[in-house]
């Protein structure tokens, strides 16, 4: 008969835990994506062209004039019915671009048919009807390609208005 050892006390027991808190795993680092570039006179033709659509200019177009242009980068060419609309467009579009930290350089015509807006690359251009089928400056400039701003979104200031039939 084989004589069995008796087993020691610390071999039965199971081992102790720790109260230490174990370093949390790390989660594997994502690759970074691709640097983009952005050109940051578009972001600002873009918001002019969105603070003219939300004050109600008509026709809007950004156009890409760097390929056909020395003095600017991008021009935003809208519309208003109104003397007092292009005013109100003008104001709307100087506080987006403001706020977006765009310095404006110059102003011209503000008591005429044609608003000139210049930012350095960015140049904006509104116009009463008359004056904008007078000076024609898509064509003009009909080499340049139009800039997608998203003028088919809902407009600012339609948020949370409820149209009513008359």
């Amino acid at each position: 008969m084989a004589i069995r050892k008796p087993k020691s006390k610390s071999a039965t027991k199971p081992a102790a835990r720790s109260t230490a808190k174990q370093p949390a795993k790390k989660p594997a680092a994502k690759p970074a994506a691709p640097a983009v570039p952005v050109d940051p006179y578009r972001e600002q033709a873009v918001i002019a062209a969105r603070a003219a659509y939300n004050q109600r200019a008509d026709d809007i177009i950004v156009l890409d004039v760097r390929a056909v242009c020395d003095f600017a980068d991008y021009f935003v060419i809208a519309e208003a019915p109104t003397s007092a609309r292009l005013r109100g467009v003008s104001d709307g579009i100087e506080k987006a671009l403001h706020a977006a930290g765009a310095r404006r350089l110059n102003r011209h015509g503000r008591d005429t048919g044609w608003i000139l807006l210049d930012y350095g690359d960015v140049v904006v251009h509104l116009f009463d009807a008359t004056a904008r089928s007078h000076y024609q400056l898509e064509s003009l400039w009909g080499d340049a390609p139009a800039v997608m701003w998203g003028g088919d979104a809902p407009r600012q200031s339609d948020a949370g208005v409820t149209k009513r039939k008359l």
